[in-house]
């Protein structure tokens, strides 16, 4: 177990309901699209100081990277709800003259990251099965956690280095997508098939079987299961739930 965290996971649930054939989510009393949102999150933006930037230029794939700056002043609210969808962040949170990196797993369940006032947080958010082409391990192995970025790369003191040094957002962007590019891992052939059963799903909004999308690519339903794992670090099932809840009570 990792301790001193600068964030910590709270697990609150939400209720979620079906309309229209829509997956949607209640959020602060308010209905929320899943097929619009991912990799999004309506809780960021409770901050004031809140930035985000989509870099669709992407580095090896066409899905474009979240990046966003959130600064917590001594005024905010110190937790950052996080709906689950699937997807992992790389984060930086500033304090003064220093500086923590994490990867943040996909979440399960609705949950909150909590933090101390007057610190910045520097973050890239991941579609689903995208943050695997940078992290060595499979994504179900820290479902829910938050692990030092150090667990996976021996340089990553540099990068956190880098990212505190500059004050620019754009150009702390370009310094961690430089960092991701050296460390990008190549898995072209998962890459395109994860991405292939994750659209389908998100566009069927979860009403599809693991049955079918083996047939479709003609892989087995247990390979695709491995590389659910592997990538988003949920069975398709319950990224099917993720993307399409179903109502409860």
């Amino acid at each position: 177990m990792f301790t001193h965290c600068a964030f910590v996971f709270i697990i609150r649930k939400q209720r979620c309901a079906k309309v229209s054939g829509v997956s949607l989510m209640k959020w602060n009393g308010e209905q929320v699209d899943m097929k619009k949102l991912i990799p999004d999150q309506p809780g960021f933006s409770n901050f004031e100081r809140y930035t985000k930037v989509w870099d669709k230029s992407g580095i090896f794939t066409k899905t474009p990277l979240l990046f966003y700056e959130i600064r917590i002043g001594s005024r905010d609210l110190f937790s950052i709800p996080i709906i689950p969808d699937g997807c992992m962040d790389i984060i930086f949170i500033i304090h003064r003259n220093s500086v923590e990196s994490w990867v943040i797993g996909t979440a399960q369940a609705l949950v909150s990251m909590d933090s101390e006032s007057d610190k910045q947080v520097i973050g890239v958010r991941f579609a689903p099965g995208e943050a695997r082409n940078y992290l060595p391990g499979a994504a179900g192995q820290i479902v829910s956690q938050q692990i030092p970025l150090a667990f996976y790369f021996g340089d990553s003191d540099e990068i956190a280095a880098q990212v505190l040094e500059e004050d620019a957002l754009a150009k702390r962007i370009a310094l961690i997508k430089n960092y991701l590019t050296r460390h990008y891992l190549f898995l072209e052939g998962k890459q395109r098939l994860i991405q292939y059963c994750v659209n389908e799903i998100i566009n069927a909004g979860g009403n599809i079987k693991i049955h079918d999308l083996a047939i479709n690519t003609g892989y087995t339903s247990s390979y695709i299961v491995r590389l659910f794992y592997e990538f988003i670090g949920l069975l398709p099932k319950q990224f099917a739930e993720v993307v399409h809840p179903t109502t409860r009570p």
